[in-house]
């Protein structure tokens, strides 16, 4: 398995066990709060193949969506994924916010917009933590079964649209029924998903939606994150009708 998807395992497990015990200790942390110590765990690692950057644009604040993936190699293509995260407060067994509105915009038609416009997969990003029968009960990851990998999921645009309906309950248990809702390193192990690189479809994209297989990284990608650990975003790929943008970017090179 590779370096990315032995640290993407480590952060699952550890998002598992922060959300558990600060529901146990009375001590929440927001979806924000998680998204951010993991990128930052990310940055920290210096896992070979993997590279983050603090995306800098003039809607960021408002109306961002939290990251974007950029997962492939040279020679083979690269997807791009634009990511919204949520958080299950445990004791409720429920997402909460998940109908939130930003300029009178809900959250999940900025995403779908940016996404339909740039041609990329858009995904939801399920922060978790619930027994581990309920956890197995709702694994759809063609490898075994691990306890604690669903601390953060990966499910397509639909169903969150399904979950994002009025009047739905929004459990864990109805994020998680669709069989392509799987372990977050499934985006980078999964032969189906990353490799060898289809080029028609894409197992996660919408239905009917075109998504595009980049032949290259843009150029403003290419440099280490050391030398520029905060990228401005050019505006060609970066231009919707509501405006979204991604508040981090992650490069992940299978080739590496």
């Amino acid at each position: 398995m590779s370096a990315a998807a032995t640290t993407l395992e480590r952060l699952a497990e550890e998002t598992w066990d922060r959300l558990d015990l600060s529901c146990r200790c009375g001590c929440a942390q927001s979806e924000e709060t998680i998204t951010d110590i993991n990128l930052l765990e990310l940055v920290r690692c210096r896992t070979r193949g993997l590279r983050v950057y603090k995306a800098r644009g003039k809607d960021e604040p408002t109306k961002g969506f939290d990251w974007e993936w950029y997962v492939g190699a040279n020679g083979a293509g690269w997807w791009r994924y634009s990511v919204q995260a949520k958080k299950l407060d445990v004791r409720a067994n429920r997402y909460p916010g998940f109908r939130h509105a930003v300029a009178g915009r809900f959250q999940i038609d900025i995403l779908a917009d940016f996404a339909r416009s740039n041609r990329t997969v858009p995904l939801y990003c399920f922060y978790n933590a619930v027994s581990a029968a309920v956890e197995q009960a709702h694994w759809h990851c063609r490898l075994q079964f691990r306890a604690k990998q669903l601390g953060c999921s990966l499910a397509p645009l639909e169903v969150a649209q399904q979950l994002h309906r009025s009047g739905v309950h929004r459990t864990f248990e109805n994020a998680h029924h669709d069989p392509r809702v799987l372990p977050w390193r499934c985006i980078v192990v999964c032969p189906l998903i990353c490799g060898p690189f289809p080029r028609v479809a894409h197992p996660l994209a919408p239905e009917g939606q075109e998504v595009q297989l980049l032949s290259a990284l843009p150029d403003f990608l290419r440099g280490q994150p050391e030398e520029t650990p905060v990228v401005e975003l050019p505006r060609e790929g970066y231009v919707s009708e509501l405006g979204g943008l991604p508040r981090w970017i992650m490069v992940i090179d299978l080739g590496a």
